[in-house]
């Protein structure tokens, strides 16, 4: 039995967007939501893209994480890593295809020891992703943030940032090359501030990622 593939090729564009990196992750995480049983119960963690290549500016790579979602009886089927191909643009176009979901308890073996998913979706794609997470965090502080937004309006930061606090949460802005991000945190503990997050999105319907708070 093969990897449980879902082929899909899905494009967005934003209009007025200037996206990076981190937009492009949380996007990504909703159009690979859009192929599960139930999409809006979909809850993501320690997703990431593994760039390839660029040309001009748009970015080509992998986007690897996991994901949990409800099954057709109503109740979550436990987490499973996916692997996509993902391009996307400055300008805010957005392309993920070639949806792969990691098998259940009844995954075969490839005759090496892995699965098909972890041959030929996860190994030497995903998983050098995730060393390069590692590195990056034995490195850091450790201290986890939300980033919220990115923005080119100082206005709208300065609004999102006030929105956060009045919801008790701290917040903080970073700027860059002209890019404003809006962080919530920092948090000492990933799993805090994935909770953090899930709270925001459903009582603020603020939509952010996880990543690790620059030094």
């Amino acid at each position: 039995m093969r990897a449980h593939g879902l082929m899909i090729c899905a494009m967005l564009a934003l209009s007025g967007c200037d996206m990076d990196q981190g937009m492009a992750v949380s996007k990504g995480q909703d159009m690979v939501a859009s192929v599960l049983k139930d999409s809006d119960s979909a809850k993501f963690s320690g997703a990431f893209l593994k760039e390839d290549k660029s040309i001009g500016d748009t970015h080509y790579g992998r986007l690897c994480g996991a994901v949990n979602s409800k099954n057709s009886f109503g109740g979550y089927s436990g987490e499973r890593r996916f692997s996509a191909n993902i391009s996307y643009s400055k300008q805010g176009s957005i392309s993920v295809s070639d949806v792969q979901l990691e098998e259940g308890i009844n995954a075969h073996d490839s005759g090496d020891g892995r699965t098909f998913f972890q041959k030929y979706y996860w190994s030497g794609v995903c998983d050098l992703g995730e060393l390069a997470a590692t590195s990056a965090s034995q490195a850091n502080t450790g201290k986890w943030s939300i980033q919220i937004a990115s923005l080119s309006s100082t206005s709208k930061a300065f609004a999102v940032e006030r929105e956060l606090q009045s919801a008790g949460v701290n917040a903080y802005r970073s700027e860059k090359d002209g890019v404003i991000r809006v962080f919530a945190g920092p948090f000492d503990d990933r799993n805090v501030a994935e909770a953090r997050r899930e709270s925001l999105e459903k009582k603020q319907k603020l939509k952010g990622i996880v990543v690790l708070q620059d030094k």
